[in-house]
């Protein structure tokens, strides 16, 4: 078993009304399945649609061949930075879902704005805080 299957299992076990094995329950990607993989075991397409998604599963930042996110019809109002982690990603679907953060002004550039707002916040988590002290006696 690859490292994503096994990250795969892991959503399983977490979204008990998820079934991998289906058909999209989201009406826009009926022909697709829930997942597909490429030649060599990486997961490429994940479809998370209609669970109804309050949070984004940590394990799909693991996710490093990621080609296709789709998160459609869920209750998702932010997205997590991670998401940006994701340098494969080509396409992110976030239909039908009241996202704030990012603001609905980057999520309607596209999936590249989206990418590079979550990697500008990413950024600043990543900075090191430098303070200073000062003792007042």
């Amino acid at each position: 078993m690859t490292h994503d299957q096994d990250r795969v299992k892991q959503l399983q076990r977490r979204l008990s009304n998820w079934e991998p094995d289906e058909k999209c329950k989201y009406s826009y990607h009926q022909p697709f399945k829930q997942r597909e993989y490429d030649k060599q075991g990486r997961l490429i397409q994940l479809h998370l649609c209609a669970l109804p998604l309050t949070l984004v599963p940590s394990e799909v930042w693991q996710l490093s061949a990621l080609q296709q996110l789709h998160l459609s019809n869920n209750h998702l109002s932010s997205l997590p930075a991670e998401i940006g982690q994701l340098s494969s990603l080509q396409e992110l679907s976030l239909y039908d879902n009241p996202v704030q953060i990012p603001p609905p002004e980057i999520i309607a550039q596209g999936t590249p704005a989206i990418l590079a707002y979550l990697r500008t916040l990413l950024s600043f988590t990543a900075m090191p805080m430098r303070t200073k002290a000062c003792v007042i006696t």
